[in-house]
């Protein structure tokens, strides 16, 4: 029988969907505890606080993946407002500020943000806002018209923030 070798590609794909099903299994308090709080946020600080452009890449792709993750899970079962907060402003606001050259990693952290925006409206519209204009001329369609959507509807629920113009 021949065996078949995963691209890193596949590696990632098999690793997120047993990260789902183990967070699913286990509960929100676990899921917000070990992966949230812990994984995420120290990953992303690692990745935030490294300067070598080799060693950069290679974990962009390890917070996008933990980010889709977090993405799919939320889905099925949401977090404390508490835990999205700390996802916010521990995690998202920094790759926001980061600026990074792999446009995968930015589009997980903008579907995060748009994820999180019920919890933290404020704050996830201003990010929102921030890396619309820093990306400008990259967004694809897609994305630009779900970004427009969500600031939209958050702006109706947010009194006096109106910034959809852009």
């Amino acid at each position: 029988m021949a065996t078949v070798k995963l691209g890193d590609r596949d590696k990632v794909h098999e690793l997120s969907l047993a990260m789902e099903l183990l967070l699913a299994h286990k509960g929100d308090k676990w899921s917000e505890d070990q992966f949230i709080k812990r994984l995420i946020v120290s990953s992303t600080m690692k990745f935030v606080d490294n300067k070598t452009a080799e060693e950069t890449a290679a974990k962009s792709a390890v917070v996008s993946c933990l980010l889709n993750i977090f993405i799919s899970v939320q889905r099925i079962q949401a977090c404390s407002p508490n835990t999205v907060s700390i996802l916010v402003s521990q995690v998202l606001t920094k790759l926001v500020h980061k600026q990074s050259e792999d446009m995968s990693l930015e589009l997980s952290v903008v579907e995060a943000l748009i994820r999180a925006s019920p919890y933290c409206p404020v704050k996830c519209l201003d990010l929102m806002r921030k890396w619309q204009d820093t990306n400008k001329g990259r967004i694809p369609a897609h994305t630009f018209s779900k970004l427009q959507f969500v600031r939209s509807t958050l702006s109706k629920m947010v009194p006096g923030k109106n910034i959809c113009k852009s």
